[in-house]
């Protein structure tokens, strides 16, 4: 089985501000966006009333302006998410999620739990691996995906 429990840590380095976004666990659902001063946790607020669903095995970058998520699993039944969301921040403390087109139809080719980089100078999103449940336990992905 998946473990069914990530979170993932990004770093702002001009803002100085690092971002956390946790998701689904085997207990229950959780969907934060949190941010530390250096020393605490506090939440982000989220305006606009748009957001992704809890997910997990999903992939995280920080494209320089945005914080981008998107493939992994919408359920325990394996559901895989096809929808790209974008968190667009509009301070250190708040900001707005977005779902982006996925113009190329690339997505559907990531795999649950890749790994995600993002390309800045070629505006180009890298996904690397990931795995999902197969008949006789879990398959794992050694392949590189570039979706722009």
């Amino acid at each position: 089985m998946l473990l069914r429990l990530s979170s993932y840590l990004i770093s702002l380095i001009n803002d100085k501000i690092e971002v956390r976004y946790e998701d689904l666990s085997s207990i229950a659902a959780i969907s934060d966006l949190d941010h530390c001063d250096g020393i605490d946790w506090q939440p982000v607020v989220v305006s606009g009333g748009l957001s992704p669903p809890s997910l997990f095995g999903h992939s995280v970058a920080w494209d320089g302006d945005r914080l981008l998520v998107t493939g992994g699993y919408i359920d325990t039944n394996d559901t895989p998410n096809k929808t790209v969301w974008s968190f667009t921040f509009d301070g250190a403390r708040s900001g707005k999620w977005s779902k982006e087109p996925d113009t190329t139809g690339c997505y559907a080719s990531v795999k649950p739990g890749a790994v995600m980089a993002y390309d800045r100078s070629q505006k180009l999103k890298v996904f690397f691996g990931g795995g999902e449940n197969g008949p006789n336990g879990v398959i794992a992905y050694d392949e590189t995906v570039i979706c722009e």
